[in-house]
């Protein structure tokens, strides 16, 4: 929903799983369990999206998305002195983060399920 009290067109609706996929591919490397490469916390069920941030009324799903849009977020700098991580951390495509904001946008709900193959 929007400010105003309209909704927000965010298109179809976007599964869990597919996003599973993509923090998967993308996010887990440092947001696994245990966290690495200094990641403050594990993204791997669903359950840990929805987590609270700390001592606010957020969720981390609310932080992933201004992470993502922003474009902070994977920490393409690991690449770079003193870390230089091997292989590299690629960026998000262009469609996975179409997915990500749009499952985001839509209230990161556990839509289809959470339990992903």
């Amino acid at each position: 929903m929007d400010p105003s009290g309209g909704s927000v067109d965010t298109g179809p609706v976007v599964p869990f799983c597919d996003v599973l996929t993509v923090m998967r591919a993308k996010c887990q490397r440092c947001h696994g369990n245990p966290p690495a490469h200094g990641a403050p916390v594990p993204f791997v069920t669903y359950k840990d999206t929805q987590a609270p941030y700390y001592t606010t009324d957020k969720k981390f799903s609310d932080v992933m998305l201004s992470a993502i849009q922003k474009g902070f977020m994977p920490y393409l700098a690991l690449n770079e002195p003193p870390t230089n991580l091997m292989p590299p951390i690629e960026p998000l495509t262009t469609d996975e983060k179409a997915t990500m904001i749009g499952w985001l946008q839509q209230g990161a709900l556990p839509a289809g399920g959470t339990d992903c193959p």
